[in-house]
């Protein structure tokens, strides 16, 4: 087996069947953490300069890995797109993961280029927190549950597009209602918008609320249609999570499933 390709099985195997990818997933996890655990940790500012220093070391020490990662895992992304072998590379960079290594590890170069507008520093020391999301590679979980995701796309979208409507019709029926009222409170469709967004997920901030007997009906009916649309989502979710889960004991006893029916075939 080709060197390249014992590193990519290394870096993207089967952590089951794969000894050296189940350490390296460990590793990488547990490097992510440390990150993640000292980004939080130099926002404090009763910190002495010598912890900033060691700090700043463990930083380097963790972006010059997920450099060498990154690299790695473009020069041997055509295992992982073999049908496009000389595309490979582009197609792991523009790839979700290929944007989220990328944006890990810039917010360590681009100060070494760009020293004047601090502001724009402040704002790309943001995306080093990307690094979180790297665990989405190394998480079963999380894996199982952006399938779960995938499998109800259709029906959340569905979902979201009926909130959107019953936003906008209740923030435009609100403002009308409340507007000569409170016009302080409700000014503008954005402020009525804002008040729909808290009172339809139940959240209910209580900056703006309605104080006419139309506008406390009004928020008494979109409040209880709130508990309604938060449950649909959350449903279907929770359905498509437990069956995710069920497909994946199946295939790990080796449950045969027939191509057409979904049916197991076992007798």
């Amino acid at each position: 087996m080709p060197f390249l390709q014992r590193l990519h099985n290394i870096i993207d195997g089967n952590v089951e069947t794969n000894r050296f990818s189940r350490y390296y997933n460990i590793f990488s996890s547990t490097l992510i953490i440390i990150s993640i655990l000292l980004i939080i940790l130099e926002s404090f500012r009763e910190i002495k300069s010598e912890i900033i220093e060691l700090i700043y070391g463990v930083e380097t020490l963790v972006v010059i890995f997920f450099t060498i990662e990154y690299v790695i895992r473009v020069i041997t992304s055509r295992y992982l797109y073999p049908k496009h072998k000389f595309a490979a590379p582009f197609l792991f960079i523009i790839s979700f993961m290929g944007i989220i290594d990328l944006l890990s590890i810039l917010p360590f170069y681009l100060p070494l280029f760009i020293t004047t507008n601090l502001t724009f520093l402040r704002v790309l020391r943001l995306f080093r927190l990307m690094r979180i999301f790297k665990l989405i590679r190394y998480s079963d979980s999380v894996l199982t549950l952006g399938k779960a995701v995938s499998r109800i796309k259709t029906e959340l979208i569905s979902t979201l597009f009926i909130t959107s409507i019953i936003l906008l019709f209740s923030a435009n029926l609100m403002y009308i209602v409340e507007n000569k009222a409170q016009p302080d409170a409700f000014k503008n469709m954005a402020e009525a918008l804002w008040w729909a967004v808290a009172t339809l997920t139940t959240v209910g901030y209580g900056d703006i609320y309605p104080i006419t007997m139309l506008g406390k009906f009004i928020s008494g009916i979109m409040a209880l249609i709130g508990i309604g649309i938060v449950a649909i989502p959350t449903g279907l979710l929770s359905s498509a999570f437990v069956s995710e889960i069920e497909e994946k004991k199946k295939i790990k006893n080796g449950e045969k499933k027939c191509p057409h029916c979904d049916k197991s075939l076992e007798k």
